[in-house]
């Protein structure tokens, strides 16, 4: 099984992608995870959707908001287009903790 635990930064406003009654209970939130010198990404930002569903859902909705920093906890998907080479991740969020909202950029 694909576990993963990432530190990431939501690099948009969770979208809902499914609701019940008007409560979310399918949402993603476009994210990026800092690449190390070393590492596959060469120091470029790797982009990663988060998808979360049910009460996880509404956490995500009424708490991350576009720079916020959390940690997530799930299965890692993994898919690479045959035709452009392309890599798109996404994590199956099982938990999301440790949100901390971006600092206020007022002057």
């Amino acid at each position: 099984m694909n576990r993963i635990q990432l530190s990431l930064r939501a690099a948009d406003d969770p979208r809902t992608l499914r609701a019940d009654d008007g409560v979310p209970t399918f949402v993603s939130v476009f994210s990026l995870h800092n690449g190390t010198k070393r590492g596959p990404a060469g120091g470029d930002p790797l982009p990663i959707t988060v998808k979360a569903s049910r009460e996880l859902a509404q956490t995500v909705v009424s708490e991350l908001r576009r720079g916020a920093a959390f940690v997530v906890a799930g299965q890692l998907d993994y898919y690479r287009n045959p035709e452009s080479s392309r890599a798109i991740y996404s994590i199956w969020a099982d938990a999301i903790t440790d949100i901390t909202q971006p600092q206020s950029t007022k002057p």
